[in-house]
């Protein structure tokens, strides 16, 4: 795997294996229609490449997900992510038809995306994430955080 890619894998401890997840997205200026990937026009896709981090600190890929946008929906990078996450963890083996990953690690590699989709650290507002030393103002006129 290329060093600069292993860098930005979004690493996952599970009980038995290190796993490591990347999502990269490809979008058109122009609906495209491809027959092997759908049967319809698309606007972009995503990918979730799901790599075996190996003691050696290498990694080599273990399944890839995808998600399409199709036409005429607009594409969503964070809608695209979600769906090529759910196809990469629902495949199964080719010869037992087993699941690659058990309900408590695909819990575990959920959990560590929406950690880092949205940390919990993050302060909660019902307006958005609040920006330091800043005064925001309610549809009320209220200002929040004021003196």
């Amino acid at each position: 795997m290329q060093r600069s890619l292993f860098k930005s894998l979004l690493r996952v401890k599970l009980p038995t294996r290190h796993v490591g997840l990347l999502f990269k997205h490809r979008t058109f200026k122009d609906p495209v229609y491809e027959k092997s990937t759908s049967d319809k026009f698309l606007n972009g896709i995503t990918y979730c490449e799901v790599y075996r981090i190996l003691p050696d600190d290498d990694a080599t890929i273990m399944v890839c997900g995808r998600g399409l946008c199709k036409f005429p929906d607009r594409y969503n990078k964070k809608i695209g992510r979600k769906r090529a996450l759910t196809s990469a963890l629902g495949k199964r083996t080719t010869l037992t038809k087993e699941r690659l990953f058990t309900r408590e690690e695909r819990e575990l590699i959920w959990t560590a995306y929406w950690e880092k989709v949205k940390p919990e650290s993050a302060p909660l507002h019902p307006y958005g994430p609040v920006p330091p030393n800043t005064d925001l103002i309610t549809a009320e006129g209220q200002i929040i955080g004021g003196e």
